[in-house]
């Protein structure tokens, strides 16, 4: 009986570790088809023409960085990691944009492409997340190719960027 008992709560830790660890991290799923996670990495910046085009008013000028870094899958705080956890992660790592460094997280919602980026909330480098629609418009060479950023929602008009090589 106590054999059976000390089985019993072995068992439970045993699970309590396993459903921890499932949220300690998410994994990185590199696909070399997925185009977004396979171009995205480099130095972006407006395309002020198209994105006025596509935005119907006069755009700003900016510049996003990505750059790769899979460990910050593995630092999703449990609170996202546990909305996360059913979605191929392509890509991680940090993204600067308008001169702010964030993580970030490639993956995917309602089918389409989207990155989840975390900021600073009460001392917690990751207590915040935001997230917002992308689009890779791959070019024969690479230097030319387009990135579309949106909104989070899909009836937001998106801003164009070009690659700066």
């Amino acid at each position: 009986m106590k054999l059976n008992r000390m089985m019993g709560g072995a068992l439970m830790v045993a699970s309590l570790c396993c459903t921890l660890a499932a949220f300690a991290g998410l994994e990185v799923k590199t696909e070399t088809e997925n185009l977004v996670g396979s171009r995205l990495i480099g130095t972006w910046k407006t395309h002020v023409s198209l994105s006025e085009r596509l935005q119907g008013h006069a755009s700003r000028e900016e510049t996003v960085v990505f750059v790769e870094d899979k460990a910050v899958a593995g630092r999703v705080p449990d609170v996202y990691a546990k909305i996360l956890k059913q979605k191929p992660v392509y890509l991680a790592g940090m993204m600067t944009r308008n001169g702010n460094a964030h993580p970030f997280l490639l993956t995917e919602w309602n089918g389409n492409p989207y990155l989840f980026y975390f900021s600073e909330k009460n001392g917690d480098p990751m207590g915040d997340s935001e997230s917002f629609n992308l689009v890779i418009a791959v070019a024969k060479d690479k230097g030319m190719d387009l990135l579309f950023i949106g909104g989070d929602f899909n009836n937001q008009p998106f801003s164009a960027f070009e690659r700066v090589e």
